[in-house]
């Protein structure tokens, strides 16, 4: 990169390289669950229903050049608060834009007084996992088990080993 990333609060003229991350993202889903279904025929429609349903979300980009390259949303909730997305282009990846995008999400909850912040990142994608654990998020505080009828056996695969018991993903 020729210049510094800039981390900034979302403007609307962002939204089309928003757009584009999320569908990004949901290709990422589809790979890591073998399922193209996912996401719809417009991959990029997730981040108009996230704003929709999450309008009062603070967003921030990752700005390089004039080109969003990453962005991060915090729901806040009373006391609590969720990072939900954190998408950074994968010709970007590994160059500290989605922890600058974290941070700015954590100072934000912090200054407001919000007292826990918490992520939930698919089963299969240990990479953010990965991710958010080097940044603090240690606490497991909830953890969802399913039983899915509508899909077969073999998509789910085998996964992680928690409290002695071995769990697909």
């Amino acid at each position: 990169m020729s210049t510094p990333v800039e981390i900034r609060a979302f403007e609307e003229r962002d939204a089309a390289g928003c757009r584009a991350l999320w569908a990004e993202l949901t290709n990422r889903h589809r790979d890591l669950y073998d399922d193209p279904s996912i996401g719809g025929d417009d991959p990029g429609s997730g981040f108009d229903d996230y704003r929709n349903e999450f309008a009062d979300a603070r967003l921030w980009v990752a700005d390089h050049d004039g080109t969003v390259v990453g962005f991060a949303g915090l729901i806040v909730q009373g006391k609590r608060a969720e990072i939900e997305p954190v998408v950074v282009s994968s010709a970007e990846r590994r160059r500290g834009i989605g922890r600058k995008l974290v941070d700015a999400a954590v100072e934000t909850a912090r200054a407001e007084g919000i007292e826990q912040v918490k992520t939930r990142p698919v089963a299969r994608n240990t990479d953010a996992i990965g991710f958010f654990h080097e940044l603090g998020f240690t606490a497991l505080g909830h953890v969802e088990l399913l039983a899915d009828f509508t899909r077969p056996v073999e998509y789910w695969r085998p996964g992680e080993h928690v409290a002695g018991r071995d769990f697909d993903v």
